[in-house]
């Protein structure tokens, strides 16, 4: 099986789920090994031209997990996810307050320059 993940914008976590099945652990590892080898140049040669991804996915994390018999791992996914949401957020206010205070700047460097005429 070949994974390919294509241009995502957003955040995004990975969810390996079903890791309470045989030969788990095996599935998990070769599952990271696809993710990597994704990742590679090399192999985004090897697909036709129209169908390369201008950007891959940035998982912020890959977590494996048993939704079924874990509730443990259920509860970590919610507050990784929590935290993701509230990193994003705290960084799109900052960049908002630098937007703000630029404009404010030029905006009081435009008055300086081009005083008004009564």
């Amino acid at each position: 099986m070949k994974l390919v993940f294509f241009q995502v914008g957003k955040p995004a976590i990975c969810l390996v789920n079903k890791m309470d099945t045989d030969n788990d652990e095996q599935k998990y590892q070769e599952f990271l090994k696809q993710l990597n080898d994704n990742r590679n140049e090399e192999h985004l040669k090897n697909l036709p031209p129209d169908c390369r991804p201008d950007k891959l996915i940035d998982f912020q994390d890959v977590i494996p997990m048993s939704a079924k018999f874990n509730p443990v791992s259920v509860n970590f996914v919610k507050e990784r996810l929590r935290k993701v949401i509230d990193d994003v957020e705290e960084k799109k206010r900052d960049s908002d307050q630098t937007i703000r205070q630029l404009t404010l700047s030029f905006n009081d460097a435009m008055q300086e320059k081009n005083p008004k005429i009564y």
